[in-house]
């Protein structure tokens, strides 16, 4: 093995929002610049609503660039004008591409994230000279329980471009990777994060003696984050318990309004409040006594580990319907079956002290695995592996 150093990562990534992927991209380019000369991020486009939060944040030694100049505050949905527009933005990565592959050939990581990230990492290995040492690595940020149809499709083809692959959210998958042989190498990393401060006190909603408060943060998003169960869980929990609590929704997205009508239909406006986008999610975390997320097997995504971090105990829907291990009895408590969970959630909301106990065990199991650090860390190691250099 040799030892010399990774000078030039860009990483690649759709936009730079309010999101768990862009968020894990975020921390790691604030952890990698201590060490790397230099570190840049790439996006497709700029979105104004969503973005200020992680841009102010950033290390201002890491450079955003971005591909076209249009801003837009929204990501794109599947309406036959935004498909339009998908594919015009394709286009785009496209000519920038071609535009500026003497650049992008002298970086030693390419790191892509996301859709157009992973397209964009295709161009940069079907099109690499044979004289480059750069490796294209990409994380996998979804898993295969998830995602479905043809973008499961477009990832599985755009996969084979790749010279190293980081997964993070369920293990199974990179187990079938390594039984299956394929060609791209590969690693697993649990998400990392931390805790997350409130920003301003005075967006802390009070909370009352009598009203138990659970609550979610995400994107409103019924395909992509299967939002519409968070409705259908507390619709089964407004039957089971004589607990007066409410719903605090953190979030906005393609679809807030059907979330908003789904409510409506389902007679629970009075067990909702909408708060909307909000970059103060610590703030969000601190209103409220039960959080609730989205697991795909044993894991959840960045907001539903900062909730533990903010010593909030967290309960999870389970989506991944093969997933049979410890169910209610995880560091992460979830189900399948909604009205076993809505049971649970009773349960706790019953006995205080049950929250208690559970948030000292999730508290101390996501120390011990899921600290950023240890994220930024284990992925430097895997760049290093690529290259053959010294651990």
């Amino acid at each position: 093995m040799v030892n010399r150093p990774l000078n030039k990562i860009l990483h690649v990534l759709p936009t730079f929002c309010k999101g768990g992927g862009e968020k894990l991209v975020h921390d790691l380019c604030n952890h990698q610049v201590q060490s790397i000369a230099v570190v840049d991020i790439l996006c497709v486009y700029k979105n104004t609503y969503q973005g200020q939060f992680l841009t102010d944040t950033l290390n201002p030694l890491v450079k955003i660039n971005y591909i076209i100049s249009k801003e837009q505050d929204k990501s794109l949905g599947n309406s036959f004008l935004e498909i339009l527009s998908k594919i015009f933005l394709y286009l785009k990565i496209v000519l920038w591409f071609f535009g500026n592959k003497k650049r992008i050939y002298e970086y030693d990581i390419v790191h892509v994230h996301m859709t157009y990230g992973a397209f964009f990492g295709t161009l940069v290995y079907l099109f690499r000279p044979r004289t480059s040492k750069l490796k294209v690595i990409e994380t996998n940020h979804t898993d295969s329980s998830s995602i479905r149809g043809m973008l499961k499709v477009f990832f599985s083809i755009n996969r084979k471009f790749r010279d190293g692959i980081i997964f993070e959210l369920k293990k199974d998958d990179y187990t079938e990777h390594v039984r299956k042989g394929d060609r791209p190498r590969s690693t697993f990393i649990p998400i990392g994060t931390s805790y997350v401060a409130p920003m301003n006190e005075l967006n802390i909603v009070p909370k009352h003696q009598d009203i138990f408060v659970i609550g979610q943060v995400g994107r409103i998003h019924f395909y992509d984050r299967r939002t519409d169960l968070y409705i259908k869980l507390i619709k089964e929990l407004n039957l089971l318990t004589n607990i007066n609590f409410i719903f605090h929704v953190y979030g906005d997205g393609p679809d807030r309004a059907n979330f908003e009508k789904m409510v409506e239909s389902y007679d629970l406006s009075d067990r909702f409040r909408f708060f909307g986008y909000t970059d103060d999610i610590g703030s969000a975390f601190k209103s409220v006594d039960l959080y609730v997320t989205i697991n795909v097997g044993e894991n959840c995504g960045v907001a539903g580990l900062q909730a533990i971090w903010s010593k909030v105990p967290t309960v999870a829907i389970q989506v991944d319907e093969t997933y049979t291990s410890n169910g209610l009895k995880d560091n992460i408590p979830n189900a399948v079956d909604l009205k076993a969970l809505a049971s649970y959630m009773n349960s706790l909301m019953l006995e205080k002290q049950n929250l208690q106990v559970l948030q000292k065990r999730q508290f101390e199991y996501i120390s011990q695995n899921h600290s950023i650090e240890n994220y930024c860390s284990k992925t430097e190691v895997f760049y290093k592996r690529l290259f053959e250099l010294k651990v």
